[in-house]
């Protein structure tokens, strides 16, 4: 992104009715008094020198965007910039990152959503003390979302069999694309007539992720999302979970392994290095039992 920054400007504060429209209208007057043409700008950022004490101690504000021609954020008080990157996706059309764990995954019982609860997206819990004041990437279904992966990298409608994902931070070149540049597998959830999926990807300490703990960049990640456009549904990281059950862990870690005992679907991880991971995919799990002849008397 590259903009420009106008102001400060003195506004009336009128009390805490309707702040962002009643402030955001009256900054957009006087910019426009100051000679800015504002016409010249799709997103706009409104940044406020220190907190209100209004809309209960937020800090910011972001439209979703939706085609709209203009999107606007509004910043209360604080210039961390995770938080311009945080309501700047919602601009760009994401939702939040939240995370989901289950008593018993598998079976989707007594599971637990949590709102920004996905805290490696910087569209989830980005304050928490893990981040030490960095940014993370988006997580791979919103990378997915914004058009960041392109399809030559997502791998859908997949049969059962073995995949390996190169990290989602890498690049990767047309050629390296053609070859071996799988970065998202997207397997369908039939329990929810195919409308969610699982997204599995691969992350690696590059860039923004520089400062990933290993029990991310060890392993595959597991998101659950619904890619509608018209409804931007909340990402949900995935608590995997490996075969001595309990509520699992942030990543499959090699020999480890996911299973969805409703839809009949497991991910089992069988190695990974700084250049990708290898996983198992098996849509029919538990196998077959083949039968066997009866003994000849």
């Amino acid at each position: 992104f590259s903009g420009d920054v106008f102001g400060w400007y003195t506004i009336q504060f009128n009390g805490c009715t309707n702040i962002l429209s009643d402030w955001g209208s009256k900054a957009e007057q006087k910019a426009r008094e100051a000679g800015v043409n504002l016409n010249d700008y799709t997103r706009l950022i409104y940044v406020f020198p220190s907190s209100h004490g209004c809309d209960g101690g937020v800090l910011g504000r972001g439209e979703l965007g939706n085609g709209a021609s203009v999107t606007r954020s509004w910043i209360y008080g604080s210039l961390d910039k995770r938080l311009f990157e945080h309501e700047i996706g919602h601009n760009l059309g994401i939702n939040h990152a939240n995370n989901i764990v289950c008593n018993n995954i598998g079976n989707y019982s007594n599971c637990k959503e949590t709102e920004y609860g996905d805290i490696y997206d910087v569209m989830g819990k980005f304050w928490a003390e893990i981040v030490n004041g960095n940014s993370f990437h988006f997580n791979g279904p919103h990378k997915v979302a914004l058009g960041w992966i392109p399809e030559t990298n997502i791998k859908g409608s997949i049969p059962s069999g073995i995949y390996t994902l190169a990290p989602l931070e890498t690049a990767l070149t047309p050629l390296e694309t053609l070859n071996s540049g799988i970065q998202i597998l997207k397997i369908p959830k039939p329990d929810t007539g195919n409308k969610e999926y699982y997204f599995v990807s691969y992350r690696q300490r590059q860039g923004f992720d520089s400062t990933l703990p290993d029990n991310i960049v060890n392993g595959a990640s597991i998101h659950i999302w619904r890619p509608d456009p018209n409804f931007p549904y909340q990402t949900k990281f995935l608590k995997a979970v490996n075969t001595g059950g309990g509520n699992g862990q942030d990543t499959l870690s090699d020999g480890a392994a996911f299973y969805d005992k409703i839809n009949n679907i497991s991910v089992k991880q069988l190695s990974h290095n700084p250049n990708g991971v290898t996983v198992e995919v098996n849509l029919s799990y538990p196998p077959t039992p083949t039968s066997k002849p009866s003994p000849t008397p």
